[in-house]
C-alpha cells in the first residue's frame, strides 16, 4: 500500500507547489485535500498539519513559508518511506 501511494505524493506535491506557484490557492486546497489520507498513511503528521491549512484555506501563510515547509517535509517523507522500502525489499 505504500509503495503504491508513493507516486501519488509526488504528484500532489508538485501539483500543491504549481498551484501555490501561481497563487491558485482553491487548485492548493482541492490538492492538499487529496493528499491529507495519504499523508496519514506514511504518519507525518507535521505534512498533514501544512496540508490541513493549505486545504483550509491558508490563512496567515505567505508561498515562500508554506513552499518551504511543505518541501522540506515532502523530502522528509520520501527518505522515510525509501528507507523503509529499501529495508522491506533487503528483507525478501
Amino acid at each position: 500500500m505504500i509503495e503504491f501511494s508513493q507516486p501519488f505524493v509526488s504528484q500532489w506535491e508538485q501539483q500543491l507547489h504549481e498551484a501555490l506557484l501561481v497563487g491558485d490557492w482553491e487548485s492548493a486546497a482541492n490538492c492538499a485535500h487529496k493528499a491529507i489520507s495519504s499523508v496519514r498513511l506514511y504518519g507525518s503528521p507535521k505534512l498533514e498539519t501544512l496540508l490541513c491549512q493549505i486545504r483550509d484555506g491558508g490563512s496567515g501563510m505567505n508561498f515562500v513559508e508554506i513552499q518551504q515547509a511543505l518541501s522540506a517535509e515532502f523530502a522528509s517523507v520520501t527518505e522515510t518511506v525509501n528507507a523503509w522500502l529499501a529495508t522491506q525489499k533487503s528483507a525478501t
